[in-house]
C-alpha cells in the first residue's frame, strides 16, 4: 500500500500555504523553456518573457474556544524566484475584532502572531492585517457550537483485504453517532489517532491512520476519501435523520502489531470556510506532478481561501475528544 500518513501538528491544520500553482507553473515553464531552447538553439537565440506574479500576504490561522488566538503570516513568492514558496512577514499590524468591535492587537513572538484573547462560541471574529509593501488583507469567521456526539464505537480489524502488491492488511472501523437538528447547514471533521511509543518505548506518540473507502453514503457524498485525506470532513447535507450514524473505515499497522492500544477520536464542528479549505487541501496534496500524467483526470486544485486581498485561511472549529482502549484477542 502507498504510504499516505500525514502529520497534524497539534490538533489542527498548521499548514504553511505552499501555493502549488506557482510550483506547477515553474515546472511547466521550465519544461517549455528547455524544449524551446533545444529546438531553436541551432537557428537563433531564444528569448523567454515570464509573467509577473503578484506577491500576496498568506494567512494561516485556526481558532477555537479552548485557546487564545494565534496565526502565522507569510508572503507568496513570484514564479522562479530564489525564495521559498512562502516567506515570513514579521512586522505586520494585526488587529482583532469581535462582532465588529476592536478587542486586541496580535504580537509577533518570533514564530507566529499571538493574542491572550480567547474567542467564544457563536461570536464573529475578524482580523485586519497591514504590512508594508502589501495590500491590506482581512477575514472573518464564527466558532460553531460543540458537536453533539451520542456515541463512538471502534471495530478493530474486522475486514481482511489484499493490497495492490498482493499483501494482506486489516481494516478497522469507527461508528460515530451524531445529533443534528438539520435546521441549517452544519459541517464536521473527524480525525483518528492510534497511540504508540518511540523506539526506546519511553515517549508516547499519537500516529494518524489511513482512511479508506467504505459504503457510508454521507462520507462518499463528499467525494474526498479517494484523495487519501489527513482527516474526514463532511456536511449534514446528506443526513437521512437528525440522529445520524457515520461509518469510517481506516487502516494502521499498529492495530495488528500491538496487543493493546488506544484510539483517539476527535470530532469537530467546523465553519464552512474550514470545511471548504480542508476539502481543497486533501485534493491538492494528493496531486503530484511527478507521479501522474499532467493531463489526466487528476487536475490541479487551488487551495480554498477566505482571506480578502490575500491567500490562506482564517477559520474556526469546536471539538470533543474520546480515547478508547482496545485489546486484541
Amino acid at each position: 500500500m502507498r504510504d499516505l500518513k500525514r502529520k497534524y501538528n497539534g490538533h489542527h491544520f498548521r499548514y504553511k500555504i505552499k501555493e502549488k500553482n506557482f510550483e506547477m507553473k515553474k515546472y511547466l515553464l521550465l519544461w517549455i523553456a528547455g524544449w524551446g531552447l533545444l529546438l531553436t538553439s541551432c537557428i537563433s537565440d531564444a528569448h523567454l518573457t515570464l509573467p509577473e506574479e503578484e506577491t500576496k500576504l498568506v494567512v494561516n490561522g485556526f481558532f477555537h474556544p479552548d485557546s487564545s488566538f494565534a496565526l502565522t503570516l507569510s508572503a507568496s513568492s513570484p514564479v522562479l524566484s530564489s525564495y521559498e514558496i512562502t516567506r515570513p512577514v514579521p512586522n505586520a499590524v494585526i488587529k482583532l475584532f469581535e462582532n465588529g468591535t476592536y478587542k486586541d492587537s496580535l504580537i509577533f513572538n518570533g514564530e507566529k502572531y499571538i493574542s491572550s484573547y480567547v474567542p467564544q462560541v457563536g461570536k464573529e471574529y475578524g482580523i485586519s492585517i497591514h504590512a508594508a509593501g502589501y495590500d491590506e488583507v482581512s477575514a472573518t469567521n464564527v466558532i460553531p457550537p460543540t458537536p453533539q456526539v451520542l456515541n463512538i464505537r471502534i471495530i478493530p480489524n474486522y475486514i481482511l483485504k489484499i493490497d495492490e502488491q498482493g499483501e494482506p492488511f486489516f481494516v478497522s472501523g469507527m461508528n460515530l453517532t451524531l445529533f443534528d437538528n438539520l435546521s441549517e447547514s452544519h459541517f464536521y471533521e473527524v480525525v483518528i489517532y492510534i497511540k504508540n511509543t518511540d523506539e526506546n518505548n519511553t515517549n508516547e506518540i499519537w500516529e494518524g491512520v489511513d482512511y479508506i473507502r467504505s459504503d457510508d453514503a454521507v462520507i462518499n457524498f463528499e467525494e474526498i476519501i479517494n484523495y487519501n485525506p489527513p482527516s474526514i470532513v463532511f456536511s449534514n447535507e446528506n443526513f437521512s435523520n437528525s440522529v445520524q450514524e457515520i461509518h469510517i473505515d481506516f487502516t494502521s499497522s499498529l492495530t495488528t502489531l500491538l496487543d493493546e492500544y488506544k484510539v483517539m477520536v476527535i470530532c469537530r464542528s467546523v465553519s464552512e470556510d474550514y470545511y471548504l479549505f480542508a476539502k481543497s487541501y486533501a485534493r491538492q496534496t494528493y496531486f503530484d506532478p511527478f507521479s501522474y500524467d499532467l493531463w489526466t483526470e487528476y487536475a490541479y486544485v487551488n487551495l480554498y481561501s477566505n482571506i480578502k486581498g490575500g491567500l490562506g485561511i482564517f477559520a474556526a472549529y469546536n471539538e470533543i475528544r474520546d480515547t478508547i482502549s482496545i485489546i486484541n484477542d
